[in-house]
Formats: C-alpha cells, structure tokens, sequence
C-alpha cells in the first residue's frame, strides 16, 4: 500500500511518533495547497444591464439597431418624430427674443425714468412704476429662457441613445408606434453592457470574513480564466434565508472581470470564483 507516495518499507522501517510526525507533515502541506485553491460557485450574469425608453412621448419614426447588434457609447438607437419638438423649440426661441427685447427697453426706461427723478421732474410714484416695469421685464427673460431649455432638453429627449457600449438584448417597440409617459411606461429597448460581466455566488459569514471589496480573484467560465475584482460583498443575509443562523445563512458577493468588447457569453451559467 503507499500512503501519499510513501512505500510499505518505508512505513515498516519509521514505525512509531517518527511516522506520525511525517503523515502530520503531508496532511498539513495537502491542506494548504487545497485552502489555497478555494473556489466559490456562482452564476454569471450581466455587469449593467438597462432598460431604455423616452422621456417624451411621441411616434416612433427611426429604429437604428435590432436585438444582437453592439452598439458603441451614445450612439444613436431609436428616434421620436421631431416634428413637434422642433416646432416647439421655435415657439420658446421666438418668445425668449421678444421678452429680451422689452427687457432692453425696460431697462432703459428705468434708467431715464431714474434722471428725470433726480432733476425732480417726476414723482417717486413714477420711478417705482419704471422699477416694476423693468423687473417684471426680466422675470420674462427668465422664464422664457427657462422654456426655451426645455424645449431643447425634450428635443433632444426624443433620440434615444446608448449609456455604454453594449449588446442589444431586445427590442419592444415597432415602427410608428405611439409612446406616452403619461400612461404605463414601458422599456423600448434593453441593453447590456458588453466588455464586462460578473459572477454573483451567495457564500457563508466564514468565507464571507476571507473577501474585500476590490481584492483580485480569479473567474473560470467553460475552463476559461479571466481576471476578476471582487465588486461587492453583501454585509446583510440574502432575503430567502433571512431568519437562519449560523452556517445556514448566506451573503452575497459580486465578482467583475472583464473580456473583450466582441466576446459574448450567455448569462445564467455556472462559473468558479478562485482566491
């Protein structure tokens, strides 16, 4: 029989504590190399994903992309038609011109309105009427640069554009089709960032105490190995087993690695965390 690569003879010639010692030794060293190798099982998932939508209503006029395509950083995904955006947006622009204009010559009034005062040619009524004046002038500028803000900012609301660079996942909406923000709002599109995933695994308080956010682990999906950076480390048991003690509870933590921007793989598969 051999024990860990020790022979019989070897065995009948070190009887005693000197063989304990050296079958001490060995299964010390065996423990050390597996609780070095520890892994954790977890599920691979999406690093960000999103659904998108408009926050103006309108009709749908371009659709840009379809479910599977990568898309970059702000690139365009899906259009509104901008018929009435851009008319509103003149409607604020020809409104804030007008207001700017009687405010200049509010203003100027207000100043001759002031020399007339300190001649004693006018009451102090007067003046203050030409005070009121110029500062309900001003308010108008203001609030008609405030719609014209608007104007532009729900303009610009009615393309649709990607947050990251990402994969389309799905589309759901169809061409000519009407949106409202103020009836049930539902995504337009979902994405999901591409470049980068994680693998999320629900482990006991004693592995839990062996983790830092930010430490550097090791990923293996399909006897792949990515490098990986522990992103999040739950403090709070995962809400299935809140109520049980001991080694029965279970604390999440979130592993991000990164892979090529074209590389792609399928959510919902088991991967190894190695640290």
């Amino acid at each position: 029989m051999v024990y860990y690569g020790i022979s019989k003879s070897f065995v009948s010639q070190n009887s005693g504590s000197s063989f304990i010692i050296c079958m001490l030794v060995i299964f010390t060293a065996g423990f050390s190399i597996a609780a070095s190798a520890a892994s954790i099982e977890g599920t691979l998932d999406w690093n960000r994903r999103v659904e998108l939508t408009t926050t103006v209503s309108g009709k749908v006029k371009q659709i840009l992309v379809s479910p599977g395509a990568l898309v970059i950083s702000k690139q365009v995904l899906l259009k509104l038609d901008s018929t009435i955006f851009k008319a509103r947006l003149m409607l604020a622009k020809a409104a804030h011109s007008k207001a700017a204009h009687v405010y200049k010559e509010a203003k100027k009034e207000k100043q001759r309105q002031k020399e007339l005062f300190d001649r004693t040619v006018i009451s102090t009524h007067d003046l203050e009427l030409s005070k009121i004046a110029h500062t309900k002038a001003l308010a108008n500028v203001k609030q008609a640069q405030a719609n014209m803000l608007l104007a532009e900012y729900k303009k610009s609301e009615s393309v649709l554009r990607a947050p990251f660079d990402a994969v389309v996942l799905s589309l759901q909406v169809e061409l000519g089709s009407v949106v409202s923000t103020r009836l049930n709002v539902k995504p337009m599109l979902v994405l999901a960032e591409r470049g980068k995933m994680k693998v999320t695994a629900n482990i006991s308080l004693k592995m839990l105490g062996k983790l830092t956010v930010g430490q550097t682990v090791k990923v293996v999906v399909n006897s792949k190995e990515y490098a990986g950076v522990i992103s999040e480390r739950g403090l709070e048991p995962e809400p299935a087993v809140i109520g049980q003690t001991g080694d029965k509870q279970r604390y999440r933590v979130s592993v991000v690695f990164k892979l090529s921007n074209d590389q792609l793989l399928a959510v919902g598969q088991t991967a190894f965390i190695h640290y």
